[in-house]
């Protein structure tokens, strides 16, 4: 029967995601203190409505001084190049964190962690 079925809202994915910085170059610390204030409570506007999502975890692994990858634990539904590039409204938002303008060159899920209602 349809009601016997678990029925699945929100879950959280595991995604790498490989990073550009557009304007400027990767300092030293750049990172270091920048991604540890990704972690937390997210905002952004979906068709003129205030909606909050969690990101878990993250970590780094530096490339060279314009590329970096960068894995997230982080609830479904956030939308990851806009977290990552900020182009429109999104609170955080890494290239925000960084004062350099970055951009998601493509994201994989790698993950999914189910949560029954």
């Amino acid at each position: 029967k349809y009601n016997e079925i678990p029925l699945y809202d929100k879950y959280k994915i595991k995604i790498k995601t490989y990073i550009k910085v557009i304007e400027g170059k990767l300092e030293n610390g750049d990172l270091e203190n920048s991604i540890p204030k990704l972690k937390g409570e997210t905002m952004f506007k979906v068709k003129k409505k205030i909606v909050k999502r969690i990101i878990y975890g993250s970590s780094f692994k530096v490339i060279d001084n314009k590329n970096f990858e960068l894995d997230l634990v982080l609830d479904s539904g956030i939308p990851i190049k806009q977290l990552i590039g900020g182009q429109e409204s999104i609170n955080p938002c890494l290239s925000d964190l960084l004062n350099k303008k970055c951009e998601c060159v493509f994201f994989d899920i790698f993950d999914i962690i189910l949560n029954c209602i």
